[in-house]
């Protein structure tokens, strides 16, 4: 429990790797929690309200909506939605790097076109005042 209470607080929804961090440090230690034989019973309660102040109001506020049963926290809830929002949000990530990277490679392409183009108009003026 001290692990998870020691766990740094993610403010910046953007920040992806610290979201990644948090919910896989989170997941190792509910795993050695449930491997001592400790129910999500006895400790959901108390580290769901814990986990949720790490994260952004933004994230907090999704998980709220998010949420099934508004009397108790389920930590297993929680941890599917942080599963889920941190996989889509690495999904996105991912496309959206992948989108730069085509437009950062045609506009190479683009300007080493241009360059060629200049080139050869260069070359052909070249050789038509050579004669």
């Amino acid at each position: 429990m001290n692990k998870l209470l020691a766990i740094e607080s993610i403010r910046n929804i953007s920040y992806l790797k610290g979201l990644r961090k948090l919910y896989d440090e989170c997941e190792i230690q509910i795993r050695s929690l449930n491997s001592l034989n400790v129910t999500s019973g006895s400790y959901g309660n108390l580290l769901c309200p814990i986990i949720l102040q790490k994260i952004s109001e933004e994230l907090n506020l999704e998980f709220n909506r998010y949420r099934k049963n508004d009397t108790e926290f389920q930590i297993e809830e929680l941890m599917d939605f942080l599963k889920r929002e941190v996989n889509c949000r690495e999904a996105a990530n991912f496309v959206n790097k992948n989108n730069q990277n085509v437009k950062n490679f045609r506009s190479k392409s683009r300007v080493e076109d241009i360059i060629l183009i200049i080139e050869i108009n260069l070359l052909v003026q070249r050789l038509h005042y050579q004669q």
